[in-house]
């Protein structure tokens, strides 16, 4: 994996900032993660093959909606989308006191984890890990970029 130099004076520049400014909406941190993943995410919509275009148009970069349990403060992710439905009301749903909960479900492009990992019966096209392999360096030096343009700008809104 690619080593990422100068980080530690950006991350001792972004502590010296107050925390209502470093942590606001995420901070400097949120703002880069979400740069070097959409690197990587257009690289993946550019790989996938394409009939319909429906898996290129649904590979998205989300914010990990609890990245603490990971151990991490901030995380995101480049993949296909997925999607929750709500459970009809019907007999069944409310005599099993689930009716309207809201349920996941693998989207309208479930076939994406069949093209990435391959099934018994048909090969592998990977898109997501190729474009990983493909554009790390690229999405470390856009990280590291956006980081340091991200607490310039917090820094300047200090200075006022």
């Amino acid at each position: 994996m690619a080593e990422i130099r100068g980080l530690k004076e950006i991350g001792d520049r972004l502590r010296a900032l107050p925390p209502a400014l470093g942590s606001k909406g995420g901070g400097p941190l949120r703002y880069a993660l979400m740069q070097a993943a959409k690197v990587i995410r257009s690289e993946a919509q550019a790989r996938v093959a394409v009939r319909s275009g429906a898996l290129r148009d649904n590979i998205v970069t989300k914010r990990h909606s609890n990245p603490k349990a990971a151990g991490v403060t901030e995380r995101y992710d480049v993949g296909m989308k997925g999607g929750t439905r709500r459970l009809a009301d019907n007999v069944r749903n409310r005599r099993a006191r689930r009716a309207g909960q809201r349920v996941r479900t693998a989207g309208k492009v479930f076939y994406g984890r069949f093209l990435e990992l391959g099934t018994v019966k048909m090969q592998a096209k990977p898109f997501l890990r190729p474009a990983l392999e493909a554009k790390g360096e690229q999405a470390v030096r856009a990280f590291r970029d956006a980081f340091l343009r991200a607490v310039e700008m917090a820094e300047k809104k200090v200075g006022r």
